[in-house]
């Protein structure tokens, strides 16, 4: 389409005005869209850095023919840890795990770094409630004439062999490695739970341990007498 024709006297070129407008209005607006994008670009750019170093916090390093020893162990010493291989090491702030293995069983160690005596025995003392709550007796979901409680046989309840700072039990654990089965099919490993706490260095460490369930408790009992924690 034909631009106007000029009348006579009228420039046929655009005065600084007009090209101000025609030209220079456009470009501005694409500086802005551009300012716009490196920021946004910037943001992303940001977000992705936090998202991997999240994950590289949270995700465990597997390791491979290591035995435990310090830094893995802690303060944690003694003839029981020997002949373990850590398979998993998982850090987290003040908290690491631990997971490692032998010919027998499989030893699962959480510490706590930088804890006061009396938040240390709080922990413990939350453990064992914990662990109680999971075999008390609990009303029956078809109560009948004989009676309206689930009550937990006496032999696979916990078993207290230690208190205090040292507190510890022993526990049958079901093929997840968890606590509270209470019938044979169940009960597939039998586990030592044990906490260790070190005034000197503020370390508490919750100490697992499962094996097979045929293991004697007094075995078991021997193997943990074997650890300290000075």
């Amino acid at each position: 389409m034909l631009g106007r024709v000029p009348q006579d006297g009228e420039s046929s070129v655009p005065d600084a005005a007009q090209f101000r407008r025609v030209e220079l209005t456009p470009m501005g607006q694409q500086r802005k869209a551009g300012d716009v994008a490196d920021y946004l670009a910037s943001i992303l750019l940001l977000l992705s850095c936090l998202a991997t170093l999240t994950a590289c916090q949270s995700q465990p390093n597997v390791r491979r023919g290591g035995d435990i020893q310090p830094p893995w162990a802690g303060q944690l010493r003694g003839e029981g840890l020997r002949g373990f291989v850590v398979t998993e090491e998982f850090n987290r702030r003040s908290t690491i795990m631990i997971t490692a293995t032998n010919h027998v069983g499989i030893l699962k160690l959480e510490r706590f770094d930088g804890l006061e005596a009396e938040s240390a025995h709080r922990m413990i003392e939350d453990g064992i409630m914990g662990l109680e709550a999971l075999y008390a007796n609990a009303l029956s979901p078809y109560p009948g004439d004989i009676s309206n409680r689930v009550v937990t046989e006496a032999a696979y309840r916990p078993k207290r062999v230690a208190d205090g700072a040292h507190a510890a039990f022993l526990v049958f654990a079901n093929d997840r490695f968890g606590y509270g089965g209470t019938t044979a099919d169940q009960c597939v490993y039998r586990s030592v739970l044990a906490w260790r706490y070190s005034d000197h260095s503020g370390e508490l460490t919750r100490i697992r341990l499962f094996v097979p369930r045929g293991v004697r408790d007094e075995v078991l009992e021997r193997w943990l007498r074997s650890i300290a924690c000075p």
